[in-house]
C-alpha cells in the first residue's frame, strides 16, 4: 500500500514538473516580443520565459497579479518578476537562468515596469500615492534607483524615476521635472512640468505648458514655442521630433527646432526604420524624412512602427504587414499581432497565440 502510495505521489509529481517545465501550449491571453532571446509565456495566471524554439526555459511560476497585468521583458539580462507576500505586490529581479539576482523587494507600481535601461532601474519604497505631473497618473513618493547589483546609487528622494537615456534620468519631485545623471546627482534642476528621454544629446520639455529643447547641460535650444502632439511629449528620432502648433496641427523640427516637415497632419508619430505614422482625415499612413507620403493614409486604426521592415497594419478583415512600399506581404489574417522583434511577430487567431516569421509562417507554439 505504502508503495503504490509512493508510486502514485511521484507520477502526480512528474505531472506537475511538466506542466512547469515542458514545452509551453499555443494559447496566452496577452501577447508578448522577444527580447535578448527570451519571451514571456503567460497561461492560467502564471507566468514564464520561453526561448526561440519555443522551450519553456524559466518555468511558469510567477504570479500575474492586480499590478502587473502582463511579465516583464528581459533588458540589460535582468527582468523583473512580481511576487505577493501578505497581500502586497512587491518587485524582484531574475536572470535568464530564472535565479532571483536582486532580493531585495521593492513596492509594485501599478502604473509601469521596472525597467533596467543603462545599468540602472527605477524601482518604490511606499505605497503612498500622490499625482505625479509626468505621467498624469497616480504616482509613488520616495522612489530611487538601484544598479544591476541591487545597490542602491539614490536615495528614495523622489516623487517618481523614470528610465536612464544617455546618461540622465528625469526625476519628479514636488510636481517638478529636472535630470540626475549616473551617480544620482541632479545636474538639470526640477524646472520643467514634463520632459521626454534623451535621445541623439537633445531632450523635450515643458514649461509655462509649451514645448522647447534642451541639451544635457540643462542649455535651451530651442525655444519654448510648440506645442505637445495629441496630449503627448514626444522625443528625438532620427533627428527630427514631432510637436505641434497653436492650431494643433503636427509636424516635425531639427535639432535647431527649424520645421523640416510643415505641420499639415492631425496626429504624427516618431520616425522608426525612415518612416513615421501620420493621421490626415483620420485616416493613418507613412510618410518619409523628407516629408512624402510614401504610403497614402488608408488605415482607420492606428498602425504599428516600422520594426525589422515590417509594419503591422489593420482592415476589417483582421491584423496584417506591410512592407516599406506598403504592399501587403503579410495577409490581414490575425485577430491581433505584436510588432516583429529578432526576425518573429507574436500574433492571436482564433483564441490561440504563436509566432510567425516574416513569411508569416508560424515557426513557435503553432496551434
Amino acid at each position: 500500500m505504502l508503495f503504490k502510495t509512493l508510486i502514485l505521489f511521484i507520477f502526480i509529481q512528474c505531472l506537475f514538473l511538466y506542466h512547469i517545465y515542458g514545452q509551453a501550449s499555443a494559447s496566452s491571453f496577452n501577447l508578448y516580443s522577444f527580447h535578448e532571446g527570451l519571451c514571456v509565456y503567460e497561461k492560467d495566471g502564471r507566468y514564464g520565459y520561453i526561448d526561440h524554439s519555443g522551450k519553456l526555459v524559466i518555468p511558469m511560476i510567477y504570479k500575474i497579479n492586480r499590478c502587473h497585468l502582463m511579465g516583464s521583458d528581459f533588458e540589460n539580462g535582468l527582468a523583473q518578476i512580481v511576487n505577493d507576500i501578505d497581500g502586497i505586490s512587491n518587485v524582484v529581479f531574475i536572470n535568464k537562468m530564472g535565479d532571483t539576482i536582486i532580493k531585495q523587494y521593492y513596492n509594485c507600481d501599478c502604473m509601469d515596469m521596472y525597467f533596467f535601461s543603462e545599468g540602472f532601474a527605477c524601482v518604490v519604497k511606499t505605497k503612498d500615492t500622490i499625482r505625479d505631473p509626468l505621467m498624469g497618473v497616480e504616482a509613488m513618493p520616495h522612489s530611487g534607483y538601484i544598479n544591476k547589483a541591487g545597490k542602491e546609487i539614490t536615495g528614495f528622494i523622489f516623487d517618481y524615476g523614470y528610465n536612464f537615456s544617455e546618461g540622465l534620468a528625469a526625476v519628479s519631485k514636488d510636481f517638478k521635472i529636472g535630470f540626475i545623471d549616473t551617480t544620482g546627482k541632479l545636474v538639470i534642476p526640477y524646472t520643467y512640468q514634463n520632459a521626454g528621454f534623451f535621445e541623439e544629446g537633445l531632450a523635450l520639455v515643458q514649461l509655462n505648458d509649451k514645448l522647447g529643447c534642451i541639451n544635457q547641460k540643462g542649455e535651451v535650444l530651442v525655444p519654448f514655442i510648440y506645442e505637445s502632439t495629441d496630449g503627448e511629449i514626444g522625443q528625438f528620432s532620427e533627428g527630427l521630433c514631432t510637436v505641434a502648433n497653436e492650431e494643433g496641427k503636427c509636424g516635425y523640427i531639427d535639432r535647431t527646432g527649424k520645421v523640416i516637415i510643415p505641420f499639415n497632419y492631425e496626429l504624427t508619430g516618431p520616425f522608426s526604420e525612415g518612416m513615421a505614422i501620420i493621421r490626415l482625415n483620420d485616416k493613418y499612413g507613412f510618410i518619409n524624412k523628407k516629408g512624402e507620403i510614401i504610403i497614402p493614409p488608408q488605415f482607420s486604426e492606428y498602425p504599428g512602427n516600422f520594426s525589422e521592415g515590417l509594419a503591422k497594419v489593420e482592415s476589417d478583415k483582421g491584423v496584417g504587414f506591410i512592407d516599406n512600399t506598403g504592399k501587403l506581404v503579410i495577409p490581414f489574417t490575425y485577430d491581433l499581432a505584436e510588432d516583429f522583434h529578432e526576425g518573429v511577430a507574436n500574433v492571436r487567431k482564433d483564441h490561440k497565440s504563436f509566432f510567425i516569421d516574416k513569411t508569416g509562417k508560424c515557426v513557435i507554439n503553432c496551434p
